[in-house]
């Protein structure tokens, strides 16, 4: 997985917008729909990925506590 800290530079942001314009045949009202589009799928990605990440640290701790109090 890329390091999400690295900080993006002009040219990356310049080669990320003529592969949408490309891939959208000159079309740029369309390129930047699907830039957004897949910007925003992204980010429901990763935030699913938090949340089940804190469903599983909660789940930790609630079986730690319990096993615990059981003693």
């Amino acid at each position: 997985m890329a390091d999400a800290t690295k900080k993006r530079t002009p040219g990356d942001v310049a080669a990320i917008a003529v592969a949408y314009l490309a891939k959208s045949r000159g079309d740029a009202v369309r390129a930047l729909h699907d830039a957004i589009s897949d910007a925003l799928d992204d980010l429901s990605e990763v935030d699913e990925r938090e949340k089940a990440k804190d469903r599983l640290i909660s789940h930790g701790y609630v079986r730690a506590w319990l096993h615990l109090t059981r003693q």
